[in-house]
């Protein structure tokens, strides 16, 4: 359970409660009713199953209306803690047998006003092996009675009193031994305040520290960044050029750039990028890009030194597209030794790269510019890690997952935000449906069809290999079957993380280069992958992705001129593929109604939480009770921190001397966990 401490055990909150706030007469009582009951003990029997190996204790509970028995199975001890005459308190729900009202297994505990596991609101704790709900229970209750009388409030007094907020000690007590629903409520509610609060007031920190320090003004002339653009074979959207404004008016000052760029999937981010990486190179600086997989590294090499080839570049050969490379964790010893000379004698001016780029043997002449692809797949360790490699290097990291605007302000509220919100003029809309098994065989003919037109097409499995613990198909020997039974007569392609990095990247280029006409994958070409021949995505056992995931794989169609499909197969039953009360069919029929990114990322948000969008960014981030789908407390809490930091930047005032804690306390925590 991860408790070692007296605040580990106070923050360690029930997961639901049991209400046994209801008192009533015997007399009153109904079948399912979930009721307290306050009797006296009359009988107390022992006996056993015929066969022996279970006890059961029965007793008879009188009260001034009636009488009931109450049943506990396997509990023998009972008989001596249980006996006429005392008054006890019985809460649980109200069974029938044989044809008279019983509980089974109810809370009990001798009349007390002091009452914790009956006749309130009882909280239920998860547990660990050895410790049962009674003495969990009251053992949090002991420290919490003990203690939280002493405990400092960090929430400055002023917000307490302008929002009316519960005091901290208060709301403890109340969050595990709530006496009334509002109170319970009123606590929740106060403590997810100060944990959204205290984020808020962490990441204005944060950047406000980024915004003090050093970094290198990466200038370049208006003319010339047109020069650039107008050498890219298409025309940018108005959001891409904004985008690219913003981020060379970040670079040209002191300050180092911390920017987050996202944009949904093939809203053109990798231009942007590369515009950036054009101005560090042209001031004679080095920049770095990590990519989460090899294959979207690869493209990004490609296409980056494709566009360089046409930049006219106002210095020397170093700076053209020559001076860029690519480093793999498969990359042959002799060039990385290359690569890391290059690197460290300043010679090259711009790596690609996944997360070789931050091995200890990694070292640069002059890094100027660091820029993190799909950032949720790194910790923010591993982004640190890289910055380091410089002196307060500008940094930027993109997304193809559109963030929720709650997340947004919260997650990445030390990060200033970019939208790129259009797509590329031209740009396919995909026709999304929903296939059930019964429609496999038409599918596998639409498939068939489309390939002998010169269309291409991914098949999308969850698993590389068969599982005996899930039932669903596997990339492996599915590839065989597609190969061999349902289509003999195309090529079919396999591709998978397992593979080594020759292999995928053979596999990529067969694909790309049309040698393969289907390419079986895992979701290992989730992301950058850009195949503008391939026109259809089938993706199998679709229930068991996420909206966000699902709608990055739809993007690795609908890149080219013609018609592109993706179909989402869902492995339920015919009855169940129509059961609106299934969340897997709703998120498939949301995916068939919309192609935006940004509404699927909120529908996501509200339907599965934010672990998906959180990826490893998770460290310090861990909320008990708030959500991060509560936009209007989201608002509150970053309204007031603003507030707050405006009146008190650095928190010197006495009110505010606790939080000042608090915050310093969090980040020396962070600071040490990426060590």
């Amino acid at each position: 359970m991860g408790m070692s401490t007296v605040k580990d055990a106070i923050y360690h909150f029930p997961h639901r409660y049991i209400d046994y706030s209801t008192l009533k007469p015997i007399n009153q009582i109904k079948y399912q009713d979930v009721v307290t009951i306050v009797a006296t003990i009359q009988q107390v029997n022992q006996r056993k199953t015929r066969g022996g190996k279970l006890s059961i204790i029965e007793i008879k509970i009188a009260d001034s209306t009636g009488t009931i028995i109450c049943t506990w199975f396997n509990q023998p001890w009972l008989q001596k803690q249980l006996y006429p005459g005392k008054e006890i308190q019985i809460s649980g729900r109200v069974d029938v047998y044989l044809g008279k009202k019983t509980i089974s297994n109810p809370e009990w505990e001798l009349f007390d006003k002091e009452s914790i596991h009956t006749g309130r609101i009882v909280p239920v704790y998860h547990l660990t092996k050895g410790i049962t709900a009674k003495s969990m229970r009251r053992w949090i209750h002991t420290i919490v009675s003990k203690t939280t009388p002493f405990i400092e409030d960090p929430l400055p007094k002023s917000i307490c009193k302008r929002l009316n907020l519960i005091n901290l000690s208060e709301s403890l007590n109340q969050v595990h031994f709530p006496d009334s629903q509002k109170q319970l409520q009123e606590s929740q509610n106060r403590l997810a305040f100060y944990e959204l609060f205290l984020l808020h007031v962490r990441m204005k920190f944060k950047k406000a520290t980024q915004q003090n320090k050093m970094g290198q003004k990466l200038q370049s002339n208006p003319s010339w960044i047109e020069s650039l653009i107008s050498c890219i074979p298409f025309s940018l959207t108005n959001a891409q050029t904004r985008v690219i404004q913003e981020i060379i008016s970040d670079i040209a000052k002191t300050t180092p750039m911390s920017r987050l760029v996202q944009g949904d999937v093939g809203s053109g981010k990798t231009i942007v990028a590369a515009i950036a990486l054009a101005v560090t190179a042209n001031n004679n600086s080095q920049a770095a890009l990590m990519a989460p997989t090899s294959i979207l590294a690869e493209q990004h090499y490609k296409t980056i030194t494709d566009l360089f080839k046409l930049f006219p570049m106002s210095t020397d050969k170093n700076n053209h597209a020559s001076s860029i490379r690519l480093l793999l964790g498969s990359t042959t010893e002799s060039d990385r030794a290359e690569i890391s000379k290059g690197l460290k004698d300043g010679s090259i001016k711009i790596v690609i790269g996944t997360h070789s780029l931050i091995q200890d043997t990694v070292e640069f002449s002059n890094l100027a510019l660091t820029i993190i692809d799909e950032q949720h797949r790194f910790g923010v360790e591993q982004r640190d890690i890289l910055r380091k490699k410089g002196k307060e290097p500008h940094l930027m990291v993109m997304t193809a997952t559109p963030i929720p605007r709650s997340l947004a302000m919260t997650l990445y509220g030390d990060l200033d935000l970019s939208i790129i919100d259009e797509l590329p003029p031209g740009r396919q809309t995909v026709e999304t449906k929903v296939v059930s098994p019964i429609q496999r065989d038409k599918m596998y003919q639409f498939v068939n069809e489309q390939i002998n037109q010169g269309r291409q097409a991914f098949f999308i499995y969850p698993l590389i290999e068969e599982s005996d613990s899930l039932q669903v198909k596997a990339a492996v020997k599915e590839h065989e079957n597609l190969q061999n039974n349902i289509f003999p007569t195309h090529n079919v392609g396999l591709l998978h993380g397992r593979m080594k990095s020759e292999d995928k990247y053979h596999q990529m280029n067969n694909f790309r280069n049309g040698d393969l006409d289907i390419l079986v994958s895992t979701t290992v070409i989730e992301v950058g992958v850009d195949i503008p021949n391939a026109s259809i995505m089938i993706i199998e056992n679709a229930n068991r992705f996420g909206l966000a995931q699902l709608h990055q794989l739809r993007g690795r169609v609908g890149r080219g001129n013609q018609k592109s499909y993706c179909l989402l197969v869902n492995e339920q039953t015919n009855n169940q593929l129509f059961d609106t009360d299934n969340s897997d069919n709703e998120r498939l029929r949301i995916m068939e109604s919309t192609n935006d990114g940004f509404v699927l990322a909120e529908k996501d948000l509200l339907m599965r939480g934010p672990g998906d969008f959180l990826g490893t960014r998770q460290s310090g981030f861990s909320f008990q009770l708030a959500k991060l789908s509560d936009m209007n407390l989201i608002q509150l809490t970053l309204t007031e921190a603003e507030r707050l930091l405006e009146n008190d930047p650095q928190l010197r005032m006495t009110e505010n001397s606790l939080l000042a804690d608090e915050v310093t306390k969090h980040i020396e925590v962070n600071n040490r966990e990426r060590r």
